[in-house]
């Protein structure tokens, strides 16, 4: 009888902590917006910028992006490098909207990518690693847009 007792409190105990989580996790944005959807054409022409970007992954900590400004032409090849914890694998997050940014903004092809829901900026580009296997640290990745 004792030990039900302690199985019962342990579960309960799971059910709190699940719940707290519930209430304290942030939550995506749309998947969808339907007032505002991208036309079936975007991306055409996969043109990137970042204009000004800050991004912080949680808001207690120092942001991992900060200001963050370039642009990536179509059909144009770029390779990012640097040391490990310099921000590679977050432009990628920050690109397909991982995390929402605290300033700036990411435009593709003219179009600022916090205008439509997650699905339909997700939906419509792909990240090729070259060794699928390895972690975003040591992979070079593609970026498929259209």
């Amino acid at each position: 009888m004792v030990r039900g007792i302690a199985d019962i409190a342990a579960l309960l105990m799971s059910v709190e902590r699940i719940q707290h989580y519930i209430e304290t996790t942030p939550q995506e944005a749309d998947a969808v917006l339907p007032d505002h959807r991208p036309k079936d054409s975007w991306p055409q022409d996969g043109k990137i910028t970042f204009e000004d970007v800050q991004m912080r992954y949680f808001p207690w900590l120092q942001p991992a992006l900060k200001g963050v400004s370039f642009s990536i032409n179509p059909r144009e090849k770029v390779g990012v490098v640097g040391r490990t914890g310099s921000g590679k694998s977050t432009l990628i997050m920050a690109l397909f909207r991982m995390y929402e940014l605290d300033e700036g903004r990411i435009v593709v092809d003219g179009e600022d990518i916090t205008n439509f829901g997650l699905a339909d900026v997700r939906g419509r580009m792909a990240i090729i690693p070259q060794e699928p296997v390895r972690d975003l640290y040591t992979m070079r990745l593609g970026i498929f847009i259209g």
